[in-house]
């Protein structure tokens, strides 16, 4: 029987990777190969599950802490804990609660049944964690750790400023706004992430000559991609979402511009704050290149809050866990 297993089902697995080096813990990455398109998800959650079903009696963990959504994913890991005597932790994403408006608000019950069952229930905000609570489950709030890799080397803005908007076109990103924005900044070269087969056609086939679609990026290629970009812009309607994009921009020594909401405002200040329209945005970026040299100075402080926010939060996690 082995000690602490993080696992996954899904495709991007940054999260859970830091996450499994920080515990010193085993990951396991149960996400399926083939199409990525929305219609193909039930094949591949009925191919993790079995995966995962197959693998945790075999290497019989003692703690298993899944990530969430799927919310089969901790299905499987409870019913696992529930015969093997093992401890169950949910790492739940906002769109668990039903906070992305998509399919996985109809299993919010199933995940409150499973919040009362787990050792902890890990969040982005003190409104989940006492949602948890409320729920007679344990909440945490847990946000991102201190990388592996370095800050990277501050740079000035060119003739044409590089603006990276990170998205993966979730639910609760302003997709559509972000192109309209590029249109506002046409002397900068704008960049977006994510797997185009995600976003919506005429968004990608509306977009203007300064706009380039990276598709999917390997996590190299993505940490390229931040580290030639003068601004970051890190977008969610969600009031509760903690992007993991913003704080690895900081680590990474970016000037950062982020959606104004209250999550985001407590987590990353001071930052750029922006509206989620366009002319929001592109306001958030001229902002953030005219104060430049601004942005860039608070680089240093911004990282060790970060860092030390992530070391008060994995002591309580350690703790509930002894």
């Amino acid at each position: 029987m082995t000690g602490i297993v993080v696992c996954t089902w899904a495709r991007n697995t940054g999260h859970a990777e830091d996450f499994a080096r920080v515990l010193r813990a085993e990951l396991r990455v149960f996400s399926m190969p083939g199409p990525t398109a929305r219609w193909f998800a039930p094949v591949r959650w009925v191919v993790s599950s079995v995966r995962m079903a197959v693998w945790l009696p075999r290497r019989r963990p003692k703690i298993v802490i899944v990530s969430n959504p799927p919310i089969f994913a901790p299905l499987v890991a409870y019913a696992y804990c529930r015969l093997f005597r093992a401890t169950l932790v949910l790492d739940s994403h906002p769109a668990s609660f039903g906070a992305s408006g998509d399919v996985w608000e109809r299993f919010v019950w199933l995940h409150a049944f499973l919040g009362r069952r787990a050792r902890a229930t890990l969040v982005t905000t003190r409104h989940y964690a006492e949602l948890v609570d409320r729920w007679g489950g344990v909440g945490l709030v847990l946000h991102e750790p201190p990388p592996e890799w370095k800050a990277m080397p501050p740079t000035a803005p060119g003739p044409r400023p590089r603006v990276l908007f990170v998205t993966v076109f979730d639910p609760d990103e302003p997709v559509d706004e972000i192109v309209e924005a590029a249109r506002l900044l046409s002397d900068c070269d704008v960049v977006v992430t994510g797997d185009t087969s995600r976003a919506p056609r005429s968004m990608i086939e509306s977009a203007p000559e300064n706009v380039r679609f990276t598709g999917w990026l390997v996590y190299a290629r993505f940490l390229g991609e931040l580290g030639s970009a003068d601004v970051v812009v890190c977008l969610t309607t969600s009031p509760h979402a903690v992007l993991r994009s913003a704080s690895e921009a900081i680590y990474a020594g970016r000037v950062v511009v982020v959606s104004d909401q209250p999550a985001l405002r407590d987590a990353f200040s001071p930052a750029v704050f922006c509206a989620n329209d366009a002319e929001g945005i592109a306001a958030g970026v001229r902002q953030a290149l005219s104060e430049h040299d601004h942005w860039r100075q608070q680089a240093d402080s911004a990282r060790q809050r970060l860092s030390e926010r992530w070391d008060d939060q994995l002591s309580a996690l350690r703790r509930r866990l002894t």
